[in-house]
């Protein structure tokens, strides 16, 4: 493997796996963990006129593992009778509660499919064009971090959900 150096997230990653440095996950279980409370809490964050405080709901799930997020889903549809998910915006039910491969695999369409619009000038007359522009730093990210079981995975979930 070449020698890398930088700064960026991606150089640090690859410099870890050259020097055979142990990674840790950045989000750990939290312990101790009850997903009734956990719910509990929840509720009184999506009741009234004005909706739910999504500052609160990201305050608690975000110090969630995503198991641990499908657990306390299932503690609040068992003890409410409804879906915590339907209750949460589609932006931040995306985030906090899909499953990460599947996360993942709409990033990279989105980073494949992504386009801009451009001025283009000429003979003295301007225009506007849409054109294709991966964002290929995200794609990088995305496809180069993963563990070969994971980019398998990572296939599969594109493949079903964002052709």
């Amino acid at each position: 493997m070449p020698a890398l150096s930088g700064s960026c997230l991606m150089c640090s990653y690859m410099l870890s796996l050259q020097r055979n440095e142990a990674l840790s996950p950045t989000l750990l279980p939290a312990v101790p963990f009850d997903p009734d409370e956990d719910c509990q809490m929840l509720k009184s964050f999506s009741k009234g006129i004005f909706g739910t405080d999504e500052k609160a709901v990201i305050g608690i799930m975000g110090k969630r593992t995503w198991k641990q997020r499908l657990d306390v889903c299932e503690a609040y549809q068992n003890r409410y009778g409804k879906s915590f998910k339907k209750k949460l915006s589609s932006s931040l039910a995306r985030v906090l509660i899909m499953r990460p491969q599947l996360y993942l695999a709409f990033d990279l369409y989105e980073a494949l499919h992504h386009t801009e619009t451009r001025s283009v000038s000429t003979g003295g007359s301007t225009y506007s064009e849409t054109v294709p522009w991966p964002l290929s730093r995200n794609i990088i990210e995305i496809i180069c971090s993963r563990s070969p079981e994971e980019l398998k995975d990572l296939k599969i979930q594109y493949e079903n959900e964002c052709k």
